[in-house]
């Protein structure tokens, strides 16, 4: 099945799709409470936002790759914002489980309801869903999917609070781009009203997530594979996902990529490929990094024995930028540390960190051309981006910058 040409047809039937789809209407056949569950997939989706047409078409994904699988042992979870046939919207965390026909489906079946009051920015939801998450099979292996727009470590200062239909922000400080900010991105007040957006900024997605109880965390979701990112969230999984660029609204092709991951013994790599083959084969930009956690800090020491140097960094214009949005540059981390090395006459020190990036990042592929279409320096685009820490930023930011654990670490 073709789900990226459906993708690029009409979304005319999606909003009745979304409504009913997920709505709490239709029943489900139950499993059989014998069955041994092995693995938890929980996705957790930041839909009511500008992402919302295509968040459907995911689930659509989703649905067809498990019913193809069948898993017995495995249950797949999802939290997100839906509609009963009132026109009511609701959050809800639902559980795929197979219908009379043997097809598994969400609707129906949900494990919990929660007070739509919350957006889903709102690290106390987050962590609550979380921790309900975990708590159904407590003895299974758990891994963490989040959905929606991302904007590496760079803050919003959101207060998690919806907003009246009518309202402004009165803060500015995510007013420049306003799709593209921390993790998330939800309407908080009415859908549509890029004015009013509330955002997970990355101290509070780090204290909503527990330690040591994911196998992976894979963001689907806009330029999260950064070191800063990485490595604030490095003790809450063994393995992470995600991309140093943009990536296309329709995000992970869930039909591809599902029978990678959902498995007690994911194949992070494997998925990871499904996925940069899906638009690299059709000339879309895409990129994607695979990294293990357990080789973070061994990069961290190699980066502090750098900057220790004191050495003068190299131009940015010489540098990969992997974003296109010019207030907030996120340059190749691999290159910057290098150069910086290298230009200081520490080979010594720019070797050091080749091995411990290199053991770090399992999988990392980058297309030919960037998300302008042009064609990129490909050679330095090793998966992982990083700020060039200067004073170029607000006194707001360059303050919580030197707030995350990365700065404190190597700086």
């Amino acid at each position: 099945m073709n789900f990226k040409l459906l993708k690029s047809i009409s979304i005319l039937t999606l909003t009745a799709s979304l409504s009913i789809g997920l709505s709490a209407c239709d029943k489900q056949e139950s499993f059989d409470n014998e069955e041994k569950v092995t693995h938890v997939t929980l996705l957790y989706a930041v839909n009511r936002s500008s992402l919302s047409r295509d968040f459907q078409y995911d689930m659509d994904e989703l649905e067809y790759a498990l019913s193809k699988m069948q898993s017995k042992d495995g249950r797949f979870l999802v939290y997100c914002t839906s509609t009963d046939e009132a026109g009511k919207e609701f959050n809800a965390l639902y559980e795929a489980a197979p219908n009379k026909n043997g097809n598994y489906i969400f609707s129906g079946n949900i494990m919990k309801l929660y007070d739509r009051d919350v957006p889903s920015t709102n690290p106390d939801r987050m962590a609550a869903v979380i921790q309900d998450a975990l708590a159904l099979y407590p003895d299974a292996d758990h891994s963490l999917i989040f959905w929606g727009h991302g904007k590496s470590w760079t803050p919003s200062f959101s207060d998690h609070e919806l907003k009246d239909a009518d309202s402004s922000r009165s803060d500015d400080s995510n007013s420049d781009d306003g799709r593209k900010r921390a993790y998330g991105g939800e309407y908080a007040g009415r859908p549509g009203d890029s004015s009013n957006l509330d955002w997970t900024d990355l101290h509070e997605l780090a204290q909503a997530i527990p330690s040591g109880r994911f196998s992976y965390i894979w963001f689907d979701c806009c330029y999260m594979a950064g070191i800063e990112t990485i490595y604030q969230l490095r003790d809450k999984c063994k393995y992470y996902v995600g991309y140093p660029t943009e990536v296309w609204e329709f995000g992970l092709p869930y039909d591809l990529v599902v029978p990678y991951i959902f498995s007690s013994n994911p194949d992070l790599s494997g998925a990871a490929k499904a996925f940069f083959d899906y638009y690299d084969q059709t000339n879309d930009p895409v990129t994607v990094a695979v990294v293990s956690m357990a080789e973070v800090e061994k990069v961290a020491d190699a980066v502090k024995a750098i900057n220790e140097i004191n050495s003068t960094r190299p131009d940015k214009k010489s540098l990969l930028n992997y974003s296109r949005d010019y207030k907030n540059p996120y340059y190749d981390f691999h290159q910057l540390y290098t150069l910086t090395a290298n230009a200081a006459g520490a080979s010594d020190l720019a070797e050091r960190f080749e091995d411990a990036f290199n053991n770090m990042v399992k999988f990392a592929k980058c297309s030919s051309v960037n998300f302008n279409r042009y064609a990129w320096d490909v050679a330095n685009a090793r998966g992982i981006n990083v700020e060039y820490f200067d004073d170029s930023k607000s006194d707001k930011v360059q303050a919580y910058y030197k707030y995350l654990d990365w700065y404190k670490r190597v700086f």
